[in-house]
Order: C-alpha cells, then structure tokens, then sequence
C-alpha cells in the first residue's frame, strides 16, 4: 500500500513566495550554479519539483525521453477536460489564465506547461532516457542514453499512469473483436454502428462510455466489477470536490456522514439503472480500497437516457463472446479496457528498496525516503481532491527538504577536511553537489 506524503514532525513550511534560497545560494546567474538534482519526466509533477527547486536556489536539470512535455497528457482522449476547476488545479507558482476556462481542455493544459517552463526557466533536456538509478560515492549515479550523471538529488517524477495495464483474461488472445486499451481511444468515429463494451467503471471508463453511447455507436454496455459513487461535477457553482479536499484528513466513517447525504441527495438511487449501489460510503471506498468517485461530466445523464447499460465484470473470452461474473455472456465487436496504469519503476529503481510489493513508492512528495537519502518521487499518490492539487502542495515542500539536506551536506564538509588534517578518517559524504556533464553547461532556462 503506498504510503503517502506527510509533514515530517517538527518541520515548517513556509508559503511558496517564503520558500527560502539555500545558503549563499542566490537564484542568479543560474547556468554558473553545479548541477545539484536530477528530475526525471517533464510531466506536471516533475516540472513543479524543478521549478520550486530552482526557487530555493538547487541547480537542476529534467531529463525527459520523449520531444514533448507531458507526453502521456497528449495522447488521452479527444475533449479530456480536468475533473477539478482551474484555481484547484494550476502548479505552484504561476496560475491558469482566464483564457484557459474553468475546467482546463488538455490541449489548454498543455499550452499551460509549455509557458510554465519559459516562466520558471526550466532547463528541460528532451531525448534524454533514464535507464537505471544506482547509489554513487557522492550521491546518486544516473544512467541515460545521453551518459551518465552524477548527483547529490533525484527526484522520479515519471508519472502515475505511465503503463497501460491490460487484465491477462483467460482466452483473450482467441478473441475475434477488437481490444484497445483506454490509452489508444482518442473517439468515437471509429466505432460507429458497432456494439462496444467498456470494461471499467473509473472516470476514464466512465466518460469514455459517456462518449461512444453519443457518438453514434449501435450500442454501448459497460462492465462493472466494483460498483462507483457518482457525484456531481459543481452545485450551484460550487465544485463538488472542495468536498473531499476538506474531509481528506478524517475518519472514513466520518468522511462519509459529511459527505454521504448530499450526494445522495443530488445524484440519487442508480440501482434503476442498472448500476448496483458502492457496497461502502463514498470516502470509505476510497480509504480502503482507493477507488475515487465518478465526476459526472455526461455520464449520469446517458445512463438515465438507457444509452449506457452496466453489465457484470468480464471473467474470460471464448471465441467471438465475453463471458460476465454472472454467467451472462455478450458479444461486442469492441472491447475498450479502461483497466487501469502501472507505474513501471521497477527496472529504473526496483533493485534500491524505494518500491513497495506492487511496485508503487513507499513514500511520495516530501518525505523523505529511509535509506536513500537525496531521494525523491513526487506525483504518485491518488489523492481524493485530485492530484495536481496534492502536487502544488508538495513541490514547495519537497524543494525545502531537498535545500536543507544539500545545506547540511555543505555544512559537513569542512568538518570533514578538519578531521583529514588532524588525521582522523572523514566520514563518507552522500551529498557532494555534482558538475554538469560537459555538453550540459549553459543557462538553465534553457531547453529544447
């Protein structure tokens, strides 16, 4: 079970225009800075961490295999908007714009990254493929298809959904229909008149659903094994997910008295429908099993109108049929998996003991890592109130730890070098801050 981001006791952090510099390390002049810390993916995640370390004065560099920042965010489906409003969902310092709407497109989140960078001066290195994370002498030692890099900091910020994973479902690969992952959908044009199964019923499969049933296919179902909450996107204006951001510190029990009623209250009983009742409250089923409720952007109305007609979970294939948890069995001429990601850490950092047994962080944002110290993920929760929110949170704190840590460092040295003079064996530095390989030296707002 991933272990979440918390404030390490005792530490205090300041707002993001507080975040201080490191010692005598002014945020000037940045390209005559030594390299300090590596991030690794250009996605929302790993450009907040560069951009608050930059703040506190940590020179860094992110590393990025593909030509485009974000890259997995261009692939999703065609009119993707975010589930939280703009003012819940910018990265620290710099909001959305007015013209980038309320609830932000992906090709406006996008755009946003892109002057995000120029705004932060954010040294993006693209091409560059991290293969291996390994402990170095004085730090961390990072294999990449550009060289290697020595660093006193990494942070891993390659993404949550970075690995489509599809079910190994008995007799799959005998299947005469189509199968595509959630990934690969972009609309619906390609499946019109055909009879579409979506399999999964998270906010990806629920708004995929949503838009094939109005894109003119014959007919679309939708496979459910663990039955959702459903709640409203706003009421009255007002973001349904301020709801969750306040309770996500509560007893479950309790996260769900406060939020139960109302949604119970505007969303109703869907078992009418055909969608079996969430066998627990609506932050329990989040807290214990971290499944986060639908965002109704389309879906509620379809499934009401019978454009959309939940089945049972998909068990096995035989030949042209799905056979159901049930026992019922279909023939759709599409199966769309909205199954889920995996983070795919293990041959960048499995063998250093950061990974959990199902391969997620132990800990994420700015807790520090036991045993790896200069060591960072960021971005791989699934917080309840959206994880670009949990994200401008975390990037200031992280960058605070990452600056004290490198002050500490700093502050051992001399230390070190008394103890040489006077004979004694200096202890092992971990954090030395690193040079640029020589074809990395310039300004570090620069990037391709």
């Amino acid at each position: 079970m991933l272990i979440r981001a918390s404030k390490p006791a005792g530490k205090r952090f300041p707002p993001l225009n507080t975040v201080r510099r490191r010692r005598g390390r002014p945020a000037t002049a940045p390209g005559r800075r030594a390299l300090e810390a590596v991030v690794i993916g250009a996605g929302p995640s790993g450009l907040s961490a560069a951009a608050m370390l930059e703040r506190c004065g940590v020179g860094t560099v992110v590393l990025e295999r593909t030509d485009r920042l974000a890259a997995p965010w261009h692939d999703h489906y065609d009119g993707l908007r975010l589930q939280s409003p703009n003012w819940m969902s910018f990265l620290p310092g710099m909001p959305f714009s007015r013209a980038d709407g309320t609830w932000v497109t992906r090709d406006r989140l996008l755009d946003y990254l892109g002057r995000y960078v120029t705004h932060h001066g954010i040294e993006v290195r693209h091409g560059v493929e991290v293969k291996r994370v390994d402990r170095a002498a004085q730090g961390w030692s990072v294999a990449t298809s550009d060289g290697e890099w020595q660093v006193p900091v990494v942070v891993v910020a390659t993404g949550y959904n970075r690995v489509p994973f599809l079910p190994d479902w008995p007799g799959l690969d005998g299947f005469t229909g189509r199968v595509l992952h959630a990934s690969a959908f972009r609309n619906a044009a390609p499946f019109t008149g055909r009879d579409v199964l979506v399999v999964g019923t998270g906010n990806s499969g629920a708004e995929i659903a949503s838009i094939v049933s109005r894109g003119g296919v014959r007919r679309t179902r939708l496979s459910v094994r663990t039955p959702p909450h459903v709640v409203r996107r706003s009421l009255l204006g007002v973001p349904t997910l301020l709801g969750p951001a306040m309770v996500e510190t509560l007893p479950p029990r309790l996260g769900d008295l406060l939020l139960g009623p109302v949604n119970r209250m505007t969303v109703g009983n869907l078992a009418k429908y055909g969608l079996p009742a969430p066998r627990s409250g609506l932050y329990s089923q989040y807290r214990v099993s971290g499944v986060t409720p639908v965002i109704d952007t389309g879906f509620l109305g379809a499934l009401r109108a019978g454009l959309i007609e939940p089945v049972a979970e998909v068990v096995s294939f035989e030949g042209d049929q799905v056979v159901l948890g049930d026992r019922g069995r279909i023939r759709p001429e599409v199966v769309i998996a909205a199954t889920g990601y995996r983070r795919g850490l293990d041959a960048l950092v499995g063998h250093l003991g950061v990974l959990d047994g199902d391969g997620d962080p132990v800990a994420d944002g700015a807790r520090p890592l036991p045993g790896a110290p200069g060591f960072f993920f960021m971005g791989y929760t699934h917080p309840f109130s959206g994880n670009l929110r949990r994200v401008r949170r975390d990037a200031p704190r992280l960058a605070r730890e990452v600056a004290d840590y490198l002050d500490r460092q700093t502050a051992a040295r001399p230390k070190a070098r008394r103890a040489q003079r006077s004979g004694a064996t200096p202890p092992r530095s971990t954090g030395e801050p690193a040079a640029r390989p020589a074809d990395t030296q310039g300004d570090s707002d620069a990037h391709e």
